[in-house]
Parts: C-alpha cells; structure tokens; sequence
C-alpha cells in the first residue's frame, strides 16, 4: 500500500503542476507574439532615419526584463536579431496573467520628439497631421528598408502634400513638386485590423510544435 501511495503522490504532484505547464506555455505564446509583432511593425511602418522602426519596445510587469530597441537610427533590429531573447517573466507574473488577467506584455513606440517638441510615433503611424520635408532629415531615407519602398513609384507623387496633412497622404497639395513615404498610408490600422490577429496564431501554433 505504501508504493501505491506513493506512486499515487508522485502523480498527483505532477497534477497539481499542470498549473506551471499552461502558464509557461501561454507565456512562451505571448513573448513570442509580441516579439513578432514588433518584428511586423518594423517591417510594415516607415522607415527614413530609422529612429521610429528602432524605437519600439516591449514593457513587462516585472521592471527590468523588458525589451527596448537601440532608439538610434539605421536599419531596424528585432527582438530576434539582437541577441537578448526578448522580453523576460517571472512565474509570478504568469500566475497573475492567468489568475486576474493583467497584462503580460505591452507593445509600445518611444520614438524621439520632432523638431516640433512633438513624438514622431504620432506622425508615423498616421495619427496626426504635420509638414514632412527633406530638410528635416534629408532628401532619401537612409535605411535599406526606407530606400526599397521609397523606389516604388506606388509611393512617390510629382505634387506636394497640403500642409498639414498625414505622412502616407503623398500628392494631396495642388502645387508642383516632389512628395514621397515609405510605407503606406494608414499602415498601422491596417496591421492591427487585418494582419495581427494570424501573426498571434502562427505563433501559437510555432509554440505547440515546439519550433518557438
């Protein structure tokens, strides 16, 4: 009798561990997601100086196991790319995810002011109107990525933009001359919309295959 309950505790003890297992991997689900989906952004959203593309982070419930891009201009460094793993959690934040359902992750954008006093992620994604001028930050995007989309004629028009108007707006001015960007307009409403949602399920499914 004693193996038995014995046998019957060692199994018991891996029941009452199944807790542990889900947390982890739900965890391993949302890093993972997040991490994509910062991956997407910066595939997605424009690209001149690089500060924007490089000034997404990924905040944690835990101060210190966040994921901050580089904030310095250039070509744009994922999660995946710069050697750090990504965000970081505690179990204890799992079990407060799953048990009260805070948040494990938050995707945000820290982007420098414009030489308006003003956050440039406002502009980029859309949100606000402004006057966007080569003499800002040059003539041509200095990035790999901004220079491939800015060559597509799909994003370039031979009049100005009004002033104000948004980044992704090209043409919409009557005076002769030269308006560009480098992602589209509406290009983070539209992710959010239409994209984000399958980048999470790919995830999952990566997760439960163990390939994540």
């Amino acid at each position: 009798m004693a193996g038995f309950f014995g046998s019957l505790g060692k199994k018991w003890q891996q029941i009452e561990n199944i807790d542990k297992t889900i947390a982890a991997f739900f965890l391993s689900s949302a890093q993972g997601s997040a991490m994509q989906i910062v991956k997407d952004l910066q595939d997605e959203g424009p690209s001149w100086t690089g500060k924007f593309s490089n000034s997404w982070q990924i905040e944690t419930r835990t101060p210190g196991l966040e994921w901050r891009g580089t904030m310095q201009a250039g070509d744009a460094v994922s999660p995946f790319d710069d050697g750090s793993g990504g965000p970081k959690v505690t179990m204890r934040d799992a079990r407060d995810v799953l048990e009260k359902g805070r948040v494990a992750f938050r995707v945000s954008n820290v982007s420098p002011v414009n030489n308006s006093g003003q956050q440039y992620a406002e502009f980029a994604t859309d949100r606000k109107e402004g006057e966007f001028s080569g003499k800002w930050a040059g003539s041509k995007p200095h990035t790999t990525k901004g220079l491939k989309e800015w060559n597509k004629s799909s994003n370039q028009a031979n009049t100005k933009r009004n002033i104000p108007d948004k980044r992704g707006n090209i043409g919409s001015g009557t005076e002769e001359g030269f308006s560009s960007r480098t992602a589209k307009e509406d290009w983070f409403d539209r992710y959010i919309s239409e994209k984000m949602t399958d980048t999470i399920k790919k995830t999952v499914n990566l997760t439960l295959k163990g390939k994540l």
